[in-house]
């Protein structure tokens, strides 16, 4: 059960033109979004930044939206009769490019490791840390979560969380490097950021 999803009023090959709406709470999921459409898909949609459940005034009716997060998982647990199509960005990328996707990473500037390197390595600690005690703990967790989110339940929240991965394996470094290499074709991303660096563990 994903939680970065397009909802969309017609299929994806449709929405040459249209509006979307996009989340204001994920560059990334964004930046997936229009890679997916605009390369893989070959429409060019007019895009319009903004809160799912609190739309800004537009003139017309977004022909499809971006959710991410509680957001995704309110309208997976309660769709929007407008919006029937719905398509899970992670699983459309592994899809085109047979990669899972890597939706966020811990980052650590350069010029702040070359005099601190302990102090993020106690940092690196404290995050593996809280992560153990985080999944040790994830009934308890999901118990208090789900409450937030329209008729998601507890066990629904459980199997969410437990789909979740927190590594970054060489498989996923190689994604990562895919997804930032498209982005520096298209003029989105700074090639000084490959190849990846990683601080290691």
């Amino acid at each position: 059960m994903g939680s970065v999803f397009l909802f969309s009023s017609v299929p994806p090959e449709q929405l040459d033109g249209t509006l979307v709406l996009l989340t204001g709470q994920s560059d990334t999921s964004v930046c997936l979004l229009r890679l997916i459409l605009e390369e893989f898909i070959k429409v060019r949609p007019r895009y319009v930044r903004g809160e799912i459940f609190a739309p800004p005034a537009l003139t017309e009716e977004p022909a499809a939206l971006l959710a991410i997060g509680d957001e995704a998982l309110r309208l997976n647990a309660a769709p929007d009769p407008r919006y029937p199509v719905q398509i899970d960005l992670g699983e459309y990328w592994h899809q085109q490019t047979g990669l899972p996707f890597v939706f966020a990473v811990c980052a650590v500037r350069e010029d702040f490791l070359q005099g601190n390197t302990d102090v993020a390595r106690e940092i690196q600690q404290t995050l593996i840390s809280c992560r153990e005690q985080g999944l040790a703990r994830l009934p308890e967790i999901c118990a208090k979560a789900a409450p937030r989110i329209p008729l998601m339940t507890a066990v629904a929240c459980l199997r969410y969380f437990q789909s979740i991965e927190y590594d970054l394996s060489p498989v996923k470094q190689e994604a990562l490097a895919r997804f930032i290499e498209l982005l520096i074709r298209r003029g989105e991303a700074s090639p000084a950021a490959l190849p990846l660096k990683l601080f290691p563990c």
